[in-house]
């Protein structure tokens, strides 16, 4: 789908508040998770793929961070956390969980994906001896993955979710978040790391777009509250991490984010 067909859906599913819509087809040539899927990577073969997936990823992110100009702020409140944590991100392009990876680098990193991106073959083989954990609508893939993920968090583990949804091209405004990685969060007592990143607009290509230079920003991190039970706690973190990105977006573009209507 080129790039103006893709502005062109995403102000369509703006003006209806479809914010987590897909605006690509999602891939259908999937390999299933079946309950058997080894989340913890423990088999010699997992093993044996994570030798080799990890220094391709590594290497990746690196050409990523040159490819898209990144510029990474924040990455002091990292630092210091001796615990793992559930990191929350927008979701703005195919490769930015390896611009994660690389603004993270130190830090033992799982990505959380949507059935639809475990793929077959070697490319799919990769992505999961890399880390990514997909979802399933397999109740008991779900509680697999589940427990998998309260083990890694156990494990000083960072978990990275993209809680709007879907993959919005290049799109810069904050979007609704769900309450999935704050639950997580709730349930592994770990904090969010909440994540936005922006763009600055370099080159102005043929058809009327810009090439950008992609911008991370990563927040503080915000505990759950030990006064509150697990709804409460969950719309709070949820709260927080969508006050820090529209102040995020906020600070960078110097305007409040404007949203299209039906109207």
């Amino acid at each position: 789908m080129n790039r103006l067909l893709l502005i062109q859906r995403m102000e369509e599913k703006e003006r209806l508040g479809e914010f987590d819509a897909h605006i690509n087809p999602p891939n259908t040539k999937i390999k299933k998770v079946k309950p058997n899927y080894d989340y913890m990577r423990k088999s010699l073969g997992c093993k044996i793929g994570k030798f080799f997936a990890d220094p391709v990823f590594s290497l990746a992110g690196h050409i990523f961070h040159i490819t898209f100009h990144l510029k990474v702020f924040g990455r002091e409140n990292l630092k210091h956390l001796k615990s793992g944590a559930i990191l929350t991100s927008n979701h703005i392009n195919n490769v930015d969980c390896a611009l994660i990876r690389y603004a993270t680098r130190g830090k033992k990193l799982d990505i959380t994906v949507g059935e639809f991106n475990n793929y077959h073959g070697v490319f799919g083989s990769l992505l999961r001896s890399a880390g990514t954990l997909p979802f399933s609508d397999n109740i008991t893939c779900m509680k697999n993955i589940s427990r998998a993920i309260i083990e890694k968090l156990n494990k000083k583990h960072f978990v990275l979710f993209y809680p709007e949804g879907s993959l919005w091209w290049n799109y810069r405004k904050p979007r609704p978040l769900h309450d999935g990685a704050f639950h997580f969060a709730v349930k592994g007592n770990c904090p969010v790391v909440p994540m936005f990143f922006t763009f600055s607009n370099r080159r102005r290509r043929k058809d009327g777009t810009y090439s950008q230079q992609f911008n991370l920003f990563i927040g503080k991190p915000i505990y759950p509250e030990s006064n509150l039970d697990r709804k409460n706690n969950v719309d709070y973190l949820r709260t927080k991490t969508e006050e820090f990105n529209k102040e995020t977006y906020i600070k960078f573009y110097g305007e409040e984010p404007k949203y299209l209507s039906k109207d």
